[in-house]
């Protein structure tokens, strides 16, 4: 049992729209959840005109994703990256938590915002919180309960994040484009597991490696439902002071 959440939204789009519409083409069918694949997607119009700008809108219902909201909006900049967009806002809707809101603007264009906007800026666009109008500026004064609690903007993974990355990378070696099982049975998993979640959905969903659980077997090959084995697939070299 749980709580459904509905995710919708758009990305005005501004440049080379085909080059964008084909990028959310190649995203095909996302494995991880919260998972963002093509289906979400409608690409919007092919011929646009001087009014008449491409719009891609997106949408799709989730088990609680508010939980997991990290790995969602470490997805969903991966696509603003490879596309040219001008704006994008993202709605979450909670049964329980209410409703919440997300802007970005890129910084193509030389814009300026006033600190009263509370815009956050980073290197690649500016994030913002709460009702706003189609260029980013406040709709409605924001409050308190409209921003997200347990979610931290911007993203930064933390040292310890790193470091337990990091000893896969050292397990692992120099091992790519095959499964690789960096853990021993012995070793308490759960808990990395989920301090890696959000990093290895990141990298997964920008195909840099692929990862997984196998079920084990006992010595007469019969699988054992109970234990499965954590596996990862490096696709490239990983620099984690990059990530």
């Amino acid at each position: 049992m749980g709580y459904q959440s509905i995710v919708h939204g758009r990305i005005l789009l501004d440049g080379d729209f085909e080059e964008s519409q084909q990028f959310i083409r190649s995203l095909g069918n996302d494995k991880t959840f919260p998972k963002i694949s093509t289906n979400m997607f409608g690409l919007g119009i092919t011929q646009p005109t001087y009014y008449e700008d491409p719009v891609i809108v997106l949408g799709a219902t989730y088990k609680q994703v508010e939980y997991d909201w990290t790995s969602f909006i470490l997805k969903f900049e991966h696509i603003l990256r490879n596309v040219k967009f001008d704006t994008a806002k993202i709605q979450l809707e909670t049964e329980i938590m209410g409703t919440y809101n997300f802007f970005w603007k890129s910084k193509e264009s030389n814009t300026s915002f006033r600190p009263e906007e509370k815009l956050i800026e980073t290197d690649e666009w500016f994030f913002g919180y709460g009702n706003r109008d189609r260029w980013g500026y406040f709709d409605t004064d924001i409050e308190d309960h409209q921003i997200l609690h347990d979610f931290e903007y911007p993203i930064i993974f933390s040292n310890d994040q790193k470091e337990a990355f990091q000893k896969i990378i050292d397990a692992v070696g120099h091992i790519y484009k095959q499964k690789v099982y960096p853990y021993h049975q012995e070793l308490k998993f759960s808990e990395t597991y989920n301090l890696l979640f959000p990093l290895l959905n990141k990298l997964s969903f920008e195909r840099k490696i692929d990862f997984g659980f196998d079920v084990e077997k006992d010595k007469e090959g019969i699988p054992i439902i109970t234990s499965k084995k954590f596996y990862i697939i490096f696709n490239e070299k990983i620099n984690i002071n990059g990530i």
